[in-house]
């Protein structure tokens, strides 16, 4: 930790930085108590360091502790990193200069969030800019109803701002009382087919049909070799993104499962794996961390199916209150969801011939894709398009 509070804070607020990994453990305390009312897979301490240790293009933690009369107030979690910037036209990267990004990691940002706080956060996180320790700040995903949001978008000037933005709707599942009034809240015509495409899949595979619930780090390699042999089949892997086995993934689920944090639950058809959805639990939130299934049997629905399983089973544990399906579209989470609230990745880019460059590169870029996208939409080809597309990136992967 620095020795001496940073002197560009206002009033009685002051900051400190961490930049070390060793230094980590002389906040423990203070960080699991700042993120107890909050907490998310990446914002915990094991987690996190498990993240820095073990990809490569990260350089080293930036931690921000942010006082107010010599009390902490507020932690922001970020790290520096050397990662591509892509910049897309739809599905298809065009560019990926590399940058050292300052990274603010998914729910980052805990502790007092008020109007004051948000403002000298980002003014220091400016200043890093200036000072060059990185050519892009890169929030992950912020409320657009926030202030950190509001000062992200207008502190820097307009060739430093990010000028797009992009919209993705945060999903959630307040659970009824019972299984029975959750199954009430769906529609008739959902309910209906929960129950066909079921009895289908019962009818076709019957006792070859398995739902496994795995918590047990003892079963990580079935767990991983499953999970990578229905992956590889999906339209993601055709994109680069999903999931994907590596060390990181490796330890966030051996610490998942030695704390009893983590839950995968497996379907398997004739001994085969088609589809799986694992989360990270905490208190009484069920955070859904990753679901896929084989294309192979998406006419019957599995991944519904399977869904409709593990929200039984919550049901039965009685511990679970929320579904947490975080962001990102799909027909599922707006058939099952009853909360949401939409969220945006926000960028600030150096004030350097870098950071300005690539800014403009990729904001042109997107607001033509934007406006494709648009036009697509009016013609009603927009989701003949992207399932074309996902198509061709599954055949290509």
């Amino acid at each position: 930790m620095q020795n001496r509070f940073d002197k560009t804070c206002q009033h009685n607020y002051k900051i400190k930085i961490l930049r070390n990994i060793n230094e980590l453990e002389s906040i423990k305390n203070l960080w699991e108590e700042m993120i107890s009312f909050c907490w998310h897979p990446h914002i915990d301490l094991d987690l996190y360091i498990a993240t820095l240790t073990t990809r490569d293009e990260i350089l080293r933690p930036h931690i921000i502790i942010l006082f107010r009369n010599e009390k902490p107030t507020t932690l922001v979690i970020g790290r520096i990193e050397d990662i591509p910037l892509e910049i897309k036209f739809g599905y298809k990267t065009l560019l990926k200069p590399l940058v050292r990004s300052l990274t603010i990691v998914y729910g980052g940002i805990v502790g007092d969030t008020s109007y004051q706080c948000c403002k000298i956060i980002i003014s220091r996180l400016m200043q890093s800019l200036s000072q060059h320790e990185a050519d892009v700040v890169l929030f992950n995903h912020l409320k657009l109803d926030s202030d950190i949001y509001h000062f992200a978008k207008v502190k820097p000037n307009f060739f430093c701002r990010d000028t797009f933005h992009i919209s993705n709707t945060h999903w959630s599942l307040a659970l009824p009382p019972s299984y029975n009034e959750f199954l009430h809240t769906l529609s008739k015509n959902t309910r209906k087919n929960i129950r066909n495409y079921s009895n289908r899949l019962k009818r076709d595979f019957g006792q070859n049909l398995i739902i496994k619930h795995i918590s047990s780090v003892e079963e990580i390699d079935t767990i991983l070799s499953d999970n990578e042999e229905i992956a590889k089949k999906t339209y993601k892997r055709g994109m680069g993104v999903g999931f994907h086995i590596n060390n990181e993934i490796r330890k966030w689920y051996e610490i998942g499962l030695k704390r009893s944090i983590l839950n995968v639950y497996i379907l398997y058809v004739n001994g085969q794996p088609v589809a799986f959805r694992k989360a990270f639990c905490f208190t009484d939130v069920f955070i859904s961390y990753g679901t896929d299934y084989d294309p192979f049997y998406s006419n019957y629905r599995i991944g519904n199916f399977l869904l409709n399983y593990v929200i039984e089973d919550l049901y039965k544990k009685g511990t679970i209150k929320t579904i947490d399906f975080g962001f990102g579209d799909a027909d599922y989470k707006r058939i099952y969801c009853n909360e949401n609230w939409i969220e945006s990745p926000v960028y600030i880019f150096a004030p350097t011939v870098k950071g300005i460059v690539i800014n403009l590169m990729r904001g042109c870029t997107m607001h033509v894709s934007s406006i494709a996208q648009n036009i697509l939409k009016k013609l009603n080809l927009y989701s003949k398009v992207k399932k074309r597309w996902r198509d061709q990136l599954r055949k290509n992967k």
